[in-house]
């Protein structure tokens, strides 16, 4: 589930660290997220501790609610920032754990070692998100993707076949669901062809998939995205060249490239990486520094429509920012590789 992210060296420490320090429960229900109706004055961030752990390459985020799934050495936790009672649950005990959520945001698909003695490649499981009995779907899988989609039925890949493998959920879920599906479309690489191929999948209804147009044959460490509600894919292009801009590009159901975000401005690259929960605006990381070391990164929040962008506070060095679906919160990893997670307000 976690493809790599291309770094270079950070001044003071490495990228490469697993460690993440996400933030703790924030006091309040989640709100509906801020829609701004003007160009923001400033955006402010603020920082809770918690457990470490980390994140990867799609959302953390629950779909529909403030709860937040992470990974540690010891499995997956998920704390929701919207309860200032609440604590982090441990809901998987395993290690080499990933994970994303179900459409309507109440379960887990996470993906863990092995169940069978000696099988090979990893296991597929399902549990709650506040806790219960883990339901195996899968194992002894060379998982490639993994993907809990509208439909209610879960989709992985493997490295054998560009296909994905479809699996009906489980019964618990079925008879516990209660809230309408919330899944937007992801970003799968497909393997057993030719060559691995970066494609559009529809997760809210599922469909085939399409290829990329212009970035297919790319490799995961050159790309990362977000989806956004309307079906649309934002999809981030590494640049090759240090120091030359990437490319933010908007794309759609048939991964032709609709629209992009500005990828840089005063002097530094600009990497869009999150769509909030209306799409009106992104996150992203803007980069400073020069070909042997990264030597500053701030968050930005960003127009979709570029008509502003404006600089996060309180976060001193942060890369790879996720926004909540649900509230004003956001992830991010600074430069020693912990992510933090907090509230953020955006100041008209």
């Amino acid at each position: 589930m976690y493809g790599s992210i291309p770094t270079r060296r950070v001044a003071g420490a490495a990228l490469l660290a697993a460690q993440v320090t996400l933030g703790s429960p924030v006091a309040g229900a989640p709100s509906a997220p801020q829609t701004p109706h003007a160009a923001p004055r400033a955006v402010t961030f603020v920082a809770h501790p918690a457990p470490e752990g980390r994140y990867g390459r799609y959302s953390p985020w629950s779909p529909t609610t403030a709860q937040f799934a992470y990974a540690d050495g010891g499995g997956i936790l998920v704390v929701n920032l919207a309860d200032a009672t609440s604590r982090p649950v441990r809901v998987v005990q395993a290690v080499d754990t990933d994970c994303t959520w179900s459409p309507e945001g109440t379960w887990l698909l996470v993906r863990t070692q092995s169940i069978a003695k000696d099988a090979e490649g990893a296991a597929l499981i399902v549990v709650p998100a506040a806790g219960g009995t883990p339901v195996p779907v899968a194992d002894g899988v060379l998982l490639s993707e993994f993907v809990w989609a509208g439909d209610g039925k879960i989709y992985y890949w493997d490295y054998t076949s560009p296909q994905p493998h479809v699996v009906e959920p489980p019964a618990a879920w079925i008879a516990a669901r209660a809230h309408a599906p919330a899944a937007r479309p992801v970003l799968v690489f497909e393997f057993g062809g030719p060559l691995p191929r970066a494609a559009y999948f529809d997760a809210r209804l599922p469909k085939p998939t399409s290829a990329l147009v212009g970035a297919a044959s790319l490799s995961r460490s050159l790309l990362r995205s977000d989806g956004f509600a309307d079906g649309r894919l934002l999809v981030h292009v590494q640049s090759d060249n240090e120091g030359t801009p990437g490319a933010n590009l908007i794309v759609d159901a048939t991964g032709k490239t609709a629209g992009r975000i500005r990828a840089a401005w005063d002097d530094g690259a600009f990497a869009a990486t999150s769509i909030s929960a209306d799409g009106t605006y992104a996150a992203g990381e803007q980069v400073m520094g020069d070909e042997d070391q990264v030597t500053e990164s701030k968050i930005f929040l960003v127009a979709v429509d570029g008509s502003w962008h404006v600089s996060v506070s309180g976060v001193a060095w942060g890369a790879d920012p996720r926004l909540s679906r649900a509230g004003n919160y956001l992830a991010y990893t600074d430069a020693e590789g912990n992510a933090h997670a907090g509230a953020f307000q955006l100041q008209n």
